[in-house]
């Protein structure tokens, strides 16, 4: 890879895009006149935007209007009105009253056995805001009113008010000089938008300069370049990297100077503008965050053949990034290594550290990080790599699609395995039953729940449709799900390994449980999640053993590996030809996806991640042997053996068993990783 030659790609992408008037609009123009366009319009929103008083109903019994009105502390955001009542009709009165819009919200006052006492009854609406709004104002000012009335009767009996409050507190702000007032307001907002202008920057010039080059007709000839791939990826890169981080800048410092003069104008507020070396040292950050972005647009923009089309790729990218941004504003969310270890989401919170002023913090995990952000990106390279690698990148918008024949071809021209984008849409489908599914089902309140959910969610939420896609899309069921057991020679080799999967399973289980100890340090499961756990652990250790290992190791490794391993990895795989050697990357890819796609079905995150990396694991095996039952071996010996270890365990810490210890777990793992390399693989000859 020459850097002259990056160099001199660089200039050019970079001019292109500077005479781009588009360009220009979006990442000068708009910034400059967006926010104080917004200024203008919160001030003149504002004047219309003030609070009214809610209209309240008080029913009285046996009570005057007068006497209660003069003991009732000032309320001007409430509209009394008194109205003496039948205590049987009071009911009825106020749900008229509610129903008709005569008041907000209805107060019967009911006198006590004692002529100093009231209780009040409040009648409300949960469908009409006004309603709610009145409510909660009728508590406060009941409240307030409680504790005029204890002040005074304890005033009549010569007692200090401080016997009914005896602590008395203050609050004193003791912000180190590092931070600053406001840093828990600035440190929300600012990195959500500095993120999303980081993304929005990125996205649009990365769609120009692949489907636009495609419009334009100016792809091709850059191909035809002596630059290769990689360096004409790299060069695209750096240009939308720049875009992005100028994009990024621009819309903050415009959000940070409207956002101070607006709120100099509330009265009351605290909130200050952010201190320069605050805002400075939030461009640390911005770099690997748009390089992020650029990497993840550049590769999906890769898929485009138009402008047009790259446009509808936005909303999937923002989909997907924003949960892990708004990870930052949960409450609780902490910087720790866990956090870290999430992509964009250790950017969002290195950014409030920052903006809070916590630098130690910020210099412990930065590292973490970063190395995090850029092993995304180098995937997300390598991937467009792969993409720029192939001719199709060369065609454009040509033909128009047309839904009926798109489904007569689909059908018509069917293959032996399915093909990469029936695939992914394949799992896409899993995804949303399995979503759906979840909600048709309670919790289970004995272990026959269990079975029915266990069953429904298995055969039918994964066997069933793995069938019928194999069935419409392929040629050969046995085939495309890799479940052929003929001729002898191939039988013994298919048993032989079996038998080696199925060991290598139970040796490397103690470093799975070790995974699990790790993944739960670093997430914690909740306490509602844990509860629900332990309920079903209690539920299964009351059934019999053999039913447990069929229910929980036997059915999901047949129904999970034949979805997951057989109908997906078989359409996810690179088909060899003739004369092109093996493409190791898009076995790899092939291998991650559909294990990324094996660990979400499994819902609770801690079991995604192990989950995923068991994925991981099958689909080499299926790769290495080209056959699904040493998967469905080594499947039902990792579920049968944990099934019958955490028996009696109402979670995973309290499992002991004699290789849990570090040596014996690595010399154990080192073994069955030998007879995983011990597999036979599948042979080219076709008579063998």
């Amino acid at each position: 890879m020459s850097l002259r030659t990056i160099r001199l790609l660089f200039r050019r992408e970079l001019i292109d895009q500077l005479r781009d008037r588009r360009t220009m609009m979006m990442i000068f123009v708009v910034p400059l006149l967006l926010y104080p366009l917004l200024g203008i319009s919160f001030f003149q929103v504002s004047q219309f935007v003030r609070e009214k008083p809610s209209r309240v109903q008080v029913l009285l019994e046996n009570e005057s209007p007068d006497s209660v009105e003069r003991t009732l502390p000032e309320s001007p955001l409430l509209d009394l009105s008194f109205e003496q009542t039948n205590p049987t009709d009071a009911a009825t009165t106020a749900r008229t009253a509610l129903e008709n819009k005569g008041a907000d919200a209805v107060v019967q006052l009911t006198p006590g056995a004692d002529s100093d006492e009231l209780s009040a009854m409040i009648y409300f609406s949960s469908a009409h805001e006004k309603s709610l709004l009145a409510k909660n104002r009728v508590e406060q000012l009941l409240q307030r009113w409680n504790k005029k009335l204890a002040r005074e009767n304890l005033k009549k009996l010569g007692l200090d008010e401080k016997i009914v409050a005896p602590i008395a507190s203050e609050t004193t702000d003791v912000a180190a000089k590092s931070q600053f007032q406001g840093a828990s307001f600035w440190s929300k907002l600012f990195p959500i938008m500095l993120l999303l202008w980081a993304l929005t920057g990125a996205f649009y010039p990365a769609v120009d300069l692949c489907a636009g080059e495609k419009e334009r007709g100016t792809l091709e000839t850059l191909l035809c370049s002596p630059a290769t791939r990689t360096e004409i990826v790299v060069s695209k890169l750096a240009t939308v990297m720049c875009f992005s981080v100028l994009s990024s800048l621009l819309n903050i410092v415009c959000l940070g100077i409207s956002g101070y003069f607006i709120l100099r104008q509330i009265p009351g507020n605290t909130t200050v503008a952010v201190p320069w070396s605050a805002a400075l040292a939030m461009v640390i950050p911005l770099i690997p965050a748009s390089l992020i972005f650029s990497a993840l647009s550049l590769a999906l923009a890769s898929f485009a053949k138009s402008s047009k089309e790259g446009q509808y790729y936005l909303l999937p990218l923002i989909m997907v990034t924003m949960p892990l941004i708004f990870v930052s504003m949960a409450s609780g969310s902490e910087l720790t290594l866990g956090t870290a270890l999430l992509p964009i989401t250790g950017i969002a919170l290195i950014l409030q550290q920052l903006l809070e002023g916590n630098y130690a913090t910020v210099a412990r995990f930065t590292p973490i990080v970063l190395g995090v952000t850029l092993l995304c990106c180098f995937f997300s390279v390598r991937f467009a790599v792969r993409r720029f690698n192939r001719e199709s990148i060369l065609l454009g918008d040509t033909q128009k699609f047309d839904l009926l024949k798109s489904c007569r071809l689909l059908f018509a021209n069917r293959k032996e395995f399915p093909t990469y984008a029936a695939a992914i849409l394949f799992g896409l489908g899993i995804l949303a039953l399995k979503y759906f599914a979840q909600f048709a089902f309670s919790a289970p309140t004995t272990f026959s729940d269990i079975v029915v959910s266990t069953l429904v969610m298995q055969l039918g939420l994964l066997l069933l449709p793995a069938l019928g896609f194999v069935m419409l899309l392929t040629t050969s069921v046995k085939k495309s799900l890799a479940l052929e057991f003929r001729p002898m020679k191939r039988t013994c080799r298919v048993l032989g390994n079996m038998i080696l999967a199925g060991t290598a399973a139970c040796l490397i289980l103690p470093s799975v449980l070790r995974l699990n100890e790790l993944v739960q340090a670093l997430y914690p499961v909740s306490d509602a999640i844990t509860g629900q756990l332990a309920e079903m652990q209690r539920l299964t250790n009351d059934s019999p053993i053999l039913v447990a290992v069929l229910l929980f190791a036997l059915l999901p490794a047949i129904c999970e590996e034949i979805t997951f391993r057989g109908a997906m990895l078989g359409g996810l795989l690179p088909r060899r030809q003739a004369g092109r050697r093996t493409d190791y990357e898009g076995i790899v890819e092939a291998i991650v996806i559909s294990a990324v796609f094996f660990g979400i079905t499994h819902g609770i995150l801690q079991q995604s991640i192990n989950a995923t990396v068991l994925g991981c694991v099958l689909g080499v095996i299926a790769v290495r042997t080209g056959s699904l039952y040493p998967c469905i071996a080594y499947h039902f010996a990792h579920n049968a053996v944990t099934t019958v270890v955490t028996r009696g365990a109402e979670n995973l810490s309290e499992i002991h068993i004699p290789l849990v210890s570090s040596l014996p777990t690595m010399v154990s793992l080192l073994f069955g990783a030998m007879l995983l390399l011990l597999l036979r693989p599948k042979s080219s000859n076709p008579t063998d």
